[in-house]
């Protein structure tokens, strides 16, 4: 029975359940499939893009299952999938090879190596981006990739390729002489010369390396996942290079691996992972193709001003407030994605964000030098108002910023609120004063992270009366000295609430009849110390008819056992275990407040 839901959900996602025409021959399918989980995903979704109600399809495939299925082998079952797959999204799914086992694939950043290698399609009326986000969400719908991260949205954030998965795409790609795989002294690959080269563990001799040196001088992507021998691995001689990506979290790549990098004229992807990597050369401005330039996980402090020179540069991601851009960063007219990024260099450089005008996505970490007097910070934040207002009129969406030590983070949040009612992302922390009482003309935004001082129940209102609101994260650097109530009107399209208080004195916090009427996900985290004046601890969540997890977790840090054993009490679990009983008829899931309580030393 078991098999026969999860192939029906799996297999009938429109309606599912399988209907009463198809049992028989969904039965006869599972029944080939020999109880293995994976090959009835596999099968489920390779049928779930065929129709549902035309049993003579069906009868097809229980009958082209025969030989592979008697085998027991589960690759024979996957190749099913792999060969029903279209053309462009085979190329895709072989690209998969070139990842270690087990390792977390961010879905953006293969989207854009896809994009580097030319295997995103050109859509009418879609960005390379767009179609790739379809590419991938199909490659989800098969079950051929595992998600891992999934969003509030539904959307995965990230993913894994099975072992079993991973075994088919190597040797697929490797017969198809689509990659050449190294780890230790043992190279997978055909004797031909090979398009990718995939570099897992450290290769000691040098011969092996001549002789992949020698084979794949016509690559097109290397990735670097350990230190390599770098007197006879040259990057430099990889003049067809388009993704080139150099992680290592020992730190052992460091910059001599990139040594004359701005040689590879036709790089388009560039990652580089390892904090032995402490520079990138003065003519990286060579690299005209650049697309994306992602240094995050380096050590890099300074990038060269030639940096202004890559106009076709539409993604930087940099590692924080500690790394110097040029002023020139104006210059970077296709530059779509900047992040995180420090502004303390200088009142030109964030006037210079103005520039961006097809700037979507902005990270960045206010600072502002002590030595600086209240005119030059009155200069700063003006030409910091103006940038951001500016950007939001062309296409930011997207915004993320990190106050620091700005002194004006209150009157900052009050502009973004007037000025860039289009952002549908917004994230600031660590902590303002006060929510602004405009907060509400952000008609657009779906994310929002938040940092307050304390947490009102005005401004819950203010919160709660964004129509649009998908997410919402809070957090309190102190306890809230009210009772916080949500009401039946508040919040009615929030699907994922992460509220935490830092502060100890007590928490109370219910939700009423029909309040957030589509949350799925509800973390709660606060302090079990109590103080002189704590208003005790009180919680609600039984009318939260959509629920399908609620995580609280508790710091225990300094607190007595009383205090402690309060918000575990059994008035509480008794509420959360009268939710429980509610939701599992609605056979979703769930946790209990038991369940997923951390103590916190």
């Amino acid at each position: 029975m078991r098999t026969l839901k999860s192939f029906s959900i799996k297999g009938f996602f429109e309606v599912s359940c399988c209907p009463p025409h198809l049992e028989d021959v969904s039965r006869a399918v599972i029944q080939k499939c020999h109880g293995l989980p994976l090959a009835i995903i596999t099968i489920a979704s390779l049928v779930a893009n065929k129709n549902s109600d035309a049993k003579d399809e069906w009868e097809q495939v229980k009958d082209s299952m025969v030989s592979s299925l008697n085998a027991q082998n589960i690759g024979e079952i996957l190749l099913l999938s792999y060969y029903d797959l279209p053309c462009h999204l085979k190329t895709c799914f072989l690209y998969l090879s070139v990842f270690p086992e087990d390792y977390m694939i961010d879905k953006q950043e293969l989207i854009w190596m896809w994009i580097a290698e030319g295997f995103i399609n050109q859509i009418k009326g879609q960005s390379f981006e767009q179609t790739g986000e379809n590419y991938f969400n199909d490659l989800i719908n098969r079950s051929l990739i595992q998600p891992v991260d999934t969003m509030y949205d539904g959307w995965a954030g990230g993913f894994r390729v099975h072992d079993i998965v991973l075994d088919l795409i190597i040797s697929l790609s490797i017969e198809q002489n689509f990659i050449t795989i190294l780890e230790g002294q043992v190279y997978k690959g055909s004797s031909n010369k090979t398009r990718r080269l995939s570099i897992l563990s450290n290769c000691a001799e040098d011969e092996v390396m001549q002789e992949i040196m020698d084979k794949c001088l016509q690559v097109r992507s290397v990735f670097i996942f350990h230190e390599v021998n770098n007197k006879t691995f040259h990057i430099s001689k990889f003049y067809h290079l388009r993704v080139l990506i150099l992680e290592d979290d020992d730190g052992h790549l460091g910059n001599q691996h990139i040594k004359h990098i701005e040689r590879l004229i036709q790089l388009k992807y560039l990652k580089i992972y390892s904090v032995g990597i402490t520079k990138l050369p003065n003519q990286i401005g060579n690299l005209q193709n650049l697309q994306t330039l992602d240094i995050r996980g380096s050590a890099i402090e300074k990038l060269a001003p030639t940096i202004s020179r890559l106009q076709n540069l539409v993604r930087l991601l940099v590692g924080g407030h500690y790394l110097h851009l040029p002023d020139e960063i104006g210059d970077l007219q296709a530059l779509q994605v900047l992040s995180f990024v420090g502004s303390h260099h200088s009142e030109n450089f964030v006037g210079q964000l103005r520039r961006l005008s097809n700037l979507k996505t902005l990270g960045i970490q206010l600072h502002c030098s002590d030595k600086l007097g209240d005119h030059d910070i009155g200069r700063y934040q003006k030409a910091l108002e103006s940038s951001l207002s500016l950007l939001a009129k062309h296409k930011l969406n997207s915004l993320e910023i990190n106050f620091g030590n700005y002194p004006a983070s209150d009157k900052l949040m009050d502009s973004l609120c007037s000025d860039v009612p289009c952002l549908k992302k917004l994230v600031c922390w660590p902590f303002i004063s006060r929510l602004p009482k405009r907060m509400t003309s952000l008609v657009n935004i779906a994310h929002l992270g938040i940092g307050i001082t304390e947490i009102k129940q005005v401004e819950l209102c203010i919160l709660g009366g964004i129509p649009t609101l998908l997410y919402l994260n809070l957090l309190s650097s102190e306890a809230p000295s009210e009772r916080l109530t949500i009401s039946s009107k508040q919040f009615c399209c929030l699907k994922e609430f992460v509220f935490r208080s830092k502060g100890v004195g007590g928490l109370r916090i219910v939700c009423e009849k029909e309040a957030m009427p589509k949350l799925k996900n509800f973390t709660l985290e606060f302090n079990a110390k109590e103080t002189e004046f704590c208003m005790g601890f009180e919680f609600c969540f039984e009318h939260l008819a959509s629920l399908d997890q609620l995580s609280v977790n508790i710091n225990c840090n300094g607190a007595t056992r009383s205090s402690v054993d309060v918000p575990r009490s059994k008035s509480t679990c008794g509420r959360i275990e009268k939710w429980r009983r509610t939701r599992m008829r609605a056979r979703h899931r769930w946790k209990t407040i038991q369940e997923t309580m951390r103590r916190f030393s």
